[in-house]
């Protein structure tokens, strides 16, 4: 059985890599430009979902919303902000206007396809994924 969870993040680091190698001959500058993503499969019975970053996918079930991610934010959320500051100390977390924000960069997410220049304070491109 494909075990779609893998392929997702399989995809998500390829689009890391070509996100990086597009900096690197763009010659950007200081900054590295990164984006969110969601992505939602719906395979025979099975819908599977890979999210990174503050996307958001919902499910209307019935007329009602049925969330099926959750944003990954310093500012909203706890595991994550706890997962930086595990991985890579407190000292990778500031607040800026009161959002908290990741590193030098000051990106407000904790993963994202990307932000070459936050990488080094704990945001990372490997999703979180559901199947149901």
């Amino acid at each position: 059985m494909v075990k779609v969870d893998e392929a997702f993040v399989a995809r998500f680091a390829a689009m890391k890599q070509s996100e990086i190698s597009a900096s690197k001959s763009a010659q950007q500058g200081a900054r590295n430009p990164g984006c969110t993503a969601s992505v939602c499969l719906i395979w025979g019975d099975r819908l599977c979902v890979a999210n990174a970053g503050d996307c958001r996918a919902i499910l209307a079930r019935n007329g009602e919303p049925l969330a099926l991610s959750v944003d990954h934010s310093a500012q909203t959320n706890a595991d994550e902000r706890a997962r930086i500051e595990r991985s890579h100390g407190a000292g990778a977390l500031r607040q800026h206007d009161g959002v908290w924000r990741v590193g030098d960069a000051g990106v407000a997410v904790t993963r994202a396809i990307g932000d070459a220049d936050a990488k080094p304070f704990g945001v990372i491109a490997v999703p979180e994924t559901l199947e149901i």
